[in-house]
């Protein structure tokens, strides 16, 4: 019985007349599982204000008291209480339950302990109500909750005493249902609890629990209403993260509390009434974490979303994306890109970023080249991750910027696993690749393990690698045997030029690609021998590339110039560090920004790309901007009839 698919189990219950000011349920085979929830419904002689003080199990899961009622005629009166408790750890046989009643010791104790498994996760307690009867009464006065959300359960504790009390009885009415046979406590006179239960699927349910006794006794009633994880309303958004934009779609990577479903709602129309489509619906995980994809779009096309949490639409985080043209076709657009945020950092130039118009208006795409927080994790510990990305999300500017401008992300070494200039090796490795495909909206990822990726806006293909999961210590010679990224994955990225309809492939390279070659470095100087064989396919492919790069925490551009195999490269860094250059100012043609003399401050900086496509050229415009939206760096380069000749130059 219960609320939809939900279980309630009697675990234990128990039940005395001797004097004191304890109650001990010690459990049984029926032990509770973590992650569900448990009710005790409690009752026992007291003053009009004696009360539960305190409840404590054997695992210390942290108990509430949810609502209680004294005595109405003092100290041989019947008082009733009801708590519960989420089961963070696991109850066992013999482990055991310690109710603490307060006043004088009381000379009947009773209590019954039922286990939930579809209890709303956080805030599981809706509303409560309570009622006495005078002494010598023979009607229960109602005990009234009234439900907030639909599907909810209620659950009702009576609890009554006389000389008899054993022989009488709180009759239930439908719709409630009693949960078990009245239990009772025998010495001098006797007390009698009983339990039941009500299910609702209307919001404003009035839920009065009411009997009549059988003959002249005095009752204590409490109600409760419970949310459960079906309740509308139940559930809550706590991030959104928009990313992985098609020509027919999106998916949006969501974290919610409590919640048993979430979907999207998708329209032309930042109200939502226009060409309204929803996704599937999707379960959150134990984690909260879900992943909304949206199909069946229309090209080119400007949308609007919010996430349905339990059939509510969370309407204070709004997201929003524009789908990109099909693929082949001319497109003009600007787009935002950089790396390096200190953990924690809710500077104001993700506002900035996320408003910054160019030459195509606001940014289509926010390609995030890593160092997202600087947690430098080590331990090969999936909650460590999980935490750090929600500390990121937690953050109200950088958590617009990833709702309203889609976002592909891929790490670089302080939000890995590892610290500062790690490899492969890294023991946290595993744990950082899988909570990576739980929270981030990416794009198919070819391999099982590494999450680098590739997709097209018109007829600019974007290749983002992995430059962390395969590499080769730094300390190993350079050979032909010493990798950055793997021979799989170099074979996948070559291969993004060799589609005749792809005009430019604009790399996301987390690294700086320029300078010359240097034993035992980090960055691709101390990979050289891979780095040269890769310019070389690139050249002899015959379709031009651009690199946008981070790592470096500096404003920089190099037009080819200082490039193996002659590729423009676009540096922008730090969103929100200290300010540094790898490898020097001299290895980029237009220097950088600041100078490497006046490295050291902090600074908020970020790169922008107005990408023109006419059809028989491409051009790209870099400008690096700083917090104060002064232009600190500028390059523009264009691509000649790219497609069919593979040509490049620079504009001055």
């Amino acid at each position: 019985p219960g609320r939809r698919d939900m279980t309630r189990r009697l675990v234990v219950e128990a039940a005395n007349a001797v004097s004191g000011t304890t109650l001990l349920l010690t459990i049984g085979a029926t032990e509770p599982v973590a992650g569900r929830h448990l009710v005790l419904c409690t009752g026992w002689s007291g003053s009009t204000s004696a009360t539960v003080t305190s409840v404590v199990d054997s695992k210390s899961n942290t108990w509430q008291m949810d609502e209680t009622r004294g005595s109405p005629s003092g100290s041989t009166g019947a008082a009733s209480s009801i708590w519960s408790c989420k089961i963070t750890t696991g109850l066992v046989a013999g482990d055991t339950v310690t109710i603490t009643f307060a006043g004088a010791a009381n000379t009947y104790h009773l209590a019954r302990l039922f286990e939930y498994d579809n209890l709303a996760t956080a805030s599981w307690k809706d509303t409560s109500g309570d009622g006495i009867t005078t002494p010598a009464g023979t009607a229960v006065a109602s005990a009234a909750a009234t439900t907030a959300a639909t599907d909810e359960v209620v659950v009702a504790v009576a609890v009554w005493g006389g000389a008899t009390a054993a022989s009488s009885t709180v009759a239930s009415t439908s719709p409630w249902a009693d949960v078990g046979s009245p239990l009772t406590a025998t010495g001098a006179t006797q007390k009698a609890l009983a339990t039941a239960q009500l299910d609702t699927t209307a919001v404003g349910a009035d839920a009065h629990y009411a009997g009549t006794l059988s003959a002249s006794f005095e009752a204590s009633v409490c109600a409760v209403a419970y949310k459960t994880t079906t309740s509308a309303g139940a559930g809550t958004l706590t991030s959104a993260w928009t990313g992985a934009v098609t020509e027919s779609g999106a998916t949006v990577a969501v974290q919610c509390a409590s919640a048993a479903t979430s979907r999207l709602k998708v329209a032309t129309d930042s109200g939502l009434t226009a060409n309204v489509a929803f996704s599937s619906s999707a379960v959150p995980d134990g984690n909260g974490l879900a992943k909304l994809t949206i199909a069946g779009l229309g090209a080119d096309t400007q949308y609007y979303y919010q996430v349905e949490v339990d059939s509510v639409l969370a309407s204070a985080l709004p997201g929003k994306f524009r789908t990109t043209s099909t693929p082949g076709t001319p497109t003009s657009f600007s787009m935002l890109f950089g790396s390096c945020q200190l953990s924690g950092s809710n500077h104001a130039v993700f506002g900035t970023m996320r408003t910054h118009s160019g030459l195509y208006g606001t940014a289509r795409q926010f390609v995030h080249l890593g160092d997202a927080h600087y947690d430098n994790i080590t331990a090969n510990t999936p909650s460590l991750f999980r935490a750090a990305t929600a500390t990121v999300l937690s953050h109200s500017l950088v958590q617009q910027l990833l709702r309203e401008v889609p976002t592909p992300y891929v790490w670089s070494d302080h939000d890995s696993a590892g610290g500062n200039d790690h490899d492969g090796t890294a023991t946290g490795m595993p744990a950082a690749q899988s909570v990576y495909r739980e929270t981030v909206p990416h794009y198919t990822l070819p391999d099982a393990a590494a999450i680098y990726q590739a997709w097209t806006v018109g007829r600019i293909r974007f290749a983002l690698t992995d430059l962390r999961s395969e590499k080769d210590p730094r300390t190993d010679t350079d050979n032909s045997s010493k990798f950055m990224m793997s021979q799989a994955q170099e074979d996948w990225f070559l291969g993004q030029f060799d589609d005749p309809d792809v005009a430019l492939v604009v790399w996301g390279c987390e690294m700086p690609w320029v300078g010359p070659a240097e034993a035992n470095a980090d960055y691709w100087a101390g990979y050289d021998t891979q780095r040269q064989r890769i310019a070389s396919a690139i050249v002899a492919s015959g379709t031009p590339c651009v690199i946008v790069s981070g790592d470096t925490h500096c404003l920089a551009a190099d037009d080819g110039s200082n490039s193996p195999g002659g590729i423009p490269v676009f540096q922008a860094a730090p969103f929100s560090q200290n300010t540094s250059v790898k490898p020097s100012e001299a290895d980029y043609s237009q220097g950088t920004y600041p100078h490497e003399v006046d490295v050291g401050p902090d600074a908020n900086q970020y790169g922008w790309l107005d990408v023109t496509d006419t059809g028989s050229s491409v051009t790209v415009a870099y400008t690096g901007y700083d917090s104060a939206e002064v232009a600190r760096m500028v390059l523009s380069v264009e691509f000649a009839d790219a497609a069919s000749e593979g040509y490049w130059g620079v504009l001055a």
